[in-house]
């Protein structure tokens, strides 16, 4: 029976080879237009996917089969399922893939695990993820239907039908599971490999909880309203601080704030050790908006220490002024009041006088040493005399020249109308001196 299902719709000279090469063993699975069998290959046990093309007519599917065929040909990690090779025919497709020996993860999720085993299994899942990521490969259908485990606890992700490689650009196409994808594919937003971070986040709440943490019997159309918003999540008990924060650094609703695959295999409840939070993007924008408000806090405060620095150096220089000053001024408040000092003060400022003038200063070293005198104190002398005593000598020459009556100096020197009874002589040595004698006729003749 098991030749006759493997062989139905097949040209029989091609069936009659393939039995030739392939030994059919049994049969694994039964999907929607394809069909598993477990079989032997040159003495080694694989497993053989066999797609019927005429059931795989919409949607591109046979394109899609040979993109997962070409991806999975250029990828070979421990996590991942090893790909060997394809046989096409006019009706069918043949890829013959490794053959794993061991379960889907949903049948150990309804069988229940401990927090030690479900960090196990996805610490696995997570180097794969990140092996792919760093090809440029997005899954866009990680759910634990497509994740094998064996005896020995060992992962091995299958069928990558719906990956998509991709380099720097992004995509916007809606496939996957519904459950499983993220809200900005559910969204029909561009969305890039954080979409594989979201399936990680929410597998690991179903190992802990055995349920999908938004899903909860909805229709479709409630679904995806619902997922147009960040949703709270009721964690279950067995759910630890750390595995927690595991779920919200991966399920976060907004792309940015998910962690990579990389910083997600660092978070310390994957590593087991107690080390710094790795960061996601938001988190780093975050930090440097807060670093650089840091950074502008600091300078203002910087402005202001300076200029607090030189306000206290001009109070500083204000006091010592003002204290200066007071001391200065206390010994004068102190003689102020004290008579025997105010006579000192008075001595000294006397003494600090400048001398008389030094005209007066001359004469007097004329009159008591005029034998010491020099040419040059002489002549100061006299050019330093007041102009008015020069012209009284002149007008004494005169009178005894012309022996004219006494010069009253005292009247010369007061104004006229100080007074105006007293006879006064004017003398002008610019006029020519009448003889005494004519003057006695003249008053004759009057």
């Amino acid at each position: 029976m098991i030749d006759e299902s493997f062989l139905l719709n097949e040209n029989e000279e091609f069936g009659e080879q393939l039995l030739e090469d392939f030994t059919i063993l049994q049969k694994l699975g039964t999907g929607a237009f394809s069909k598993v069998y477990k079989v032997l290959y040159q003495d080694q046990i694989y497993a053989l996917k066999v797609v019927d093309k005429q059931l795989a007519t919409g949607n591109n599917i046979v394109e899609k089969l040979n993109q997962e065929a070409y991806i999975l040909n250029t990828l070979e990690h421990p996590n991942i399922v090893q790909y060997y090779k394809t046989i096409e025919s006019k009706r069918k497709l043949y890829f013959l893939i490794e053959y794993i020996e061991g379960k889907s993860l949903q049948e150990y999720i309804d069988k229940s695990l401990n927090e030690s085993q479900i960090r196990q299994i996805l610490q696995q899942i997570i180097y794969a993820v990140a092996y792919i990521h760093k090809k440029g490969i997005i899954h866009r259908d990680l759910k634990p239907d497509n994740i094998l485990v064996d005896k020995e606890w060992n992962v091995k992700i299958i069928d990558f039908g719906l990956s998509f490689q991709t380099i720097n650009s992004t995509t916007h196409e809606t496939c996957g599971t519904l459950i499983y994808m993220a809200p900005e594919a559910l969204m029909k937003k561009e969305y890039f490999k954080s979409v594989d971070i979201w399936s990680l986040g929410i597998i690991q709440y179903m190992m802990f909880a055995i349920c999908h943490p938004f899903w909860t019997d909805d229709t479709r159309e409630t679904f995806l309203r619902k997922m147009k918003t960040p949703q709270q999540v009721c964690y279950p008990q067995n759910m630890s601080k750390a595995a927690i924060s595991f779920f919200e650094k991966t399920a976060a609703w907004e792309p940015e704030a998910r962690l990579t695959a990389e910083q997600a295999l660092i978070h310390p409840w994957i590593s087991g050790v107690n080390s710094q939070m790795p960061m996601s993007s938001k988190d780093i924008i975050q930090t440097f908006k807060c670093q650089n408000q840091f950074h502008q806090v600091l300078f203002c405060l910087s402005i202001i220490q300076k200029v607090s620095q030189k306000r206290d150096v001009i109070q500083t220089q204000q006091l010592r002024a003002h204290s200066q000053f007071q001391n200065n001024l206390h010994p004068l408040i102190v003689s102020s009041r004290n008579p025997s000092s105010q006579q000192k003060l008075k001595t000294e400022s006397q003494q600090q006088q400048p001398p008389l003038s030094a005209h007066r200063t001359t004469l007097s070293r004329m009159q008591n040493n005029s034998s010491f005198l020099s040419f040059q104190d002489v002549f100061l002398s006299y050019k330093q005399q007041p102009r008015e005593d020069v012209r009284l000598k002149q007008m004494k020459n005169k009178q005894q020249q012309f022996k004219l009556p006494p010069i009253n100096t005292k009247s010369a020197n007061n104004s006229p109308q100080n007074s105006k009874s007293t006879q006064m002589f004017t003398f002008s040595p610019y006029k020519k001196a009448q003889p005494i004698g004519e003057l006695k006729k003249s008053q004759f003749k009057l």
